[in-house]
């Protein structure tokens, strides 16, 4: 699928308003654009994404992708390197599959 998986330490926002474990379990995939944005958003409820000052997401290329993601994906981001993903690992294979597509689709 092009992912990698490793368990990383999170110190997460006081404000997170689910019980995320720290390690937690981050899957990611190298950037593929030359200059790439840079962003971190977090889900506060269930298809509710806000950045590190709480505000909304509003950029709707994102908005579509974070839609097929399960409510037990914490937190994705952007770095200048890799994109990635922290979540819980609950569901199938299939849900594996709209993971890596997302990661994909972002990169």
């Amino acid at each position: 699928m092009g992912l990698a998986m490793q368990l990383i330490p999170q110190q997460w926002p006081h404000w997170l308003s689910v019980d995320a474990p720290s390690p937690c379990a981050q899957y990611h995939r190298p950037r593929s654009r030359r200059d790439p944005d840079t962003w971190a958003y977090w889900q506060m409820t269930s298809g509710n994404w806000v950045n590190q000052w709480r505000e909304s997401c509003e950029d709707q290329r994102l908005l579509v992708q974070f839609q097929t993601l399960p409510p037990d994906v914490y937190k994705v981001e952007a770095g200048k390197q890799l994109i990635a993903l922290y979540w819980a690992e609950k569901g199938d294979a299939q849900v594996l599959q709209r993971i890596a597509a997302v990661l994909k689709a972002l990169a």
